[in-house]
């Protein structure tokens, strides 16, 4: 799709059609680029590449005046150094050309929480991701929009497939919302835009979502019949090439996991302490919330000291998840389905339509990896309706495995197994 289309003609059509007249004619005004060469996509895991990919989004962001000058002129914050946010990047013969995080509901919760009510999607079992911090390099010579349609093509299978997300959130300027809603389906949860996105430097914005769980079905409906060089059903969903295999790298993974931490003590210091000085103007508040994130001595030493002090440490530290299982209530010998939300070395916070009284002691069978099922028994300690806090009194060999697993992969130590793959179906 031409800048000329993007920039004059479609935005004069919009101003004078309704929607349903002008954003068909965008679809067929579109055309989805060759895959350019020598790209690679990925998560940013190393020092060189986060560097690059804060450089890269402070570059775009001062350029459209969403972030205030800096002198460490990297655009850093607080939800990156969260393991509940990842970085991906596009690369070019290994150099970061395009950026784009995303922010899984955590600790924080997201960035566009403090403009819109999105209560409404903090559903039981269903997580939220604001998608944000998108950036590319002006000067990809024509490219641009292939790095676009290929990263967002990377973005969707890596948050649906590996990163336990149901609904993407994305807060846009006004001028941009015709991509994203025409060609891209996001809705608007508002008519009007939204004056002071204090994330953006204050820049006027909409905020809209994507419901990942109806996408596929939406965009069948939308794209299904179209041709193939304009059929987002087919180019997001359905087919990989053989050249887009070869350069989207997923996680590997030995246990069920839906985060990919990147974050070591040194790097946090380097970036929250020594580039953003971010950790200093965090209140005790936060601090407490990070270390219980962050439980681990080596990571404490990085975060500023509260007034009153970390308190007691995190002696069972928990970790997001999303794998599935069967429950088999007390006394019953059928089973209900159940998804596992959070997890730790002494139990879980689980999701199923199952009344579990408190004291009742239930079996659970929950696929922790391919191939892997682990057995355990535990008790009720509350539910309030559909979710459930199980504290174990029995596990077996796989699920210490699993939580073992976890801790290895949010304190950065290596497994043998843990190396980033291609892996797209």
């Amino acid at each position: 799709m031409s800048k000329t289309i993007l920039k004059k003609i479609f935005p004069r059509c919009m101003k004078f059609a309704p929607k349903s007249l002008g954003y068909p004619l965008f679809r067929r005004m579109m055309k989805i680029p060759d895959l350019p060469d020598n790209l690679s996509f990925g998560i940013a895991r190393t020092k060189a590449d986060l560097d690059a990919a804060f450089s890269l989004l402070y570059d775009a962001y001062l350029k459209e005046n969403i972030t205030a000058p800096m002198p460490s002129k990297r655009r850093i914050t607080l939800f990156h150094c969260l393991p509940s946010t990842t970085t991906l990047v596009a690369k070019r013969n290994k150099e970061v050309i395009a950026t784009i995080s995303i922010i899984r509901d955590g600790i924080f919760g997201i960035p566009a929480q403090d403009l819109v009510d999105l209560t409404r999607f903090r559903v039981p079992g269903k997580r939220m991701a604001e998608v944000s911090s998108l950036a590319m390099r002006n000067d990809l010579q024509g490219q641009s929009s292939g790095v676009m349609f290929y990263l967002t093509k990377y973005l969707i299978k890596y948050s649906r497939e590996c990163f336990g997300v149901d609904r993407f959130i994305i807060a846009v300027h006004p001028k941009r919302i015709p991509l994203y809603e025409g060609i891209f389906l996001f809705v608007p949860l508002h008519k009007r835009q939204i004056k002071g996105y204090g994330f953006a430097n204050n820049a006027p914005a909409i905020i809209a979502t994507q419901n990942l769980e109806t996408a596929e079905a939406r965009f069948k409906q939308i794209y299904g019949a179209t041709p193939l060089h304009r059929n987002l059903y087919e180019f997001l969903f359905r087919t990989f090439s053989t050249r887009e295999k070869a350069c989207m790298e997923f996680p590997k993974r030995k246990y069920v996991s839906i985060s990919d931490p990147v974050m070591t003590p040194d790097l946090m210091d380097y970036f929250f302490n020594r580039v953003a000085c971010l950790f200093a103007s965090l209140s005790d508040r936060q601090l407490q919330q990070l270390s219980s994130v962050y439980a681990h001595p080596q990571f404490i030493t990085v975060l500023p000291r509260p007034k009153g002090g970390f308190g007691t440490p995190e002696s069972d530290p928990g970790y997001d998840m999303k794998c599935y299982g069967l429950v088999y209530p007390e006394n019953t010998p059928m089973p209900v389905f159940m998804t596992v939300l959070n997890v730790s070395k002494m139990g879980m916070r689980m999701h199923a339509d199952v009344l579990l009284p408190q004291k009742t002691r239930p079996r659970f069978f929950i696929v922790v990896g391919h191939h892997r099922v682990a057995a355990v028994k535990g008790e009720c300690l509350s539910s309030r309706g559909p979710l459930h806090w199980i504290k174990f009194y029995r596990v077996d060999a796989n699920w210490e495995g699993f939580i073992q697993y976890q801790e290895y992969r949010h304190l950065l130590v290596p497994t043998k197994e843990e190396t980033p793959i291609v892996a797209a179906s």
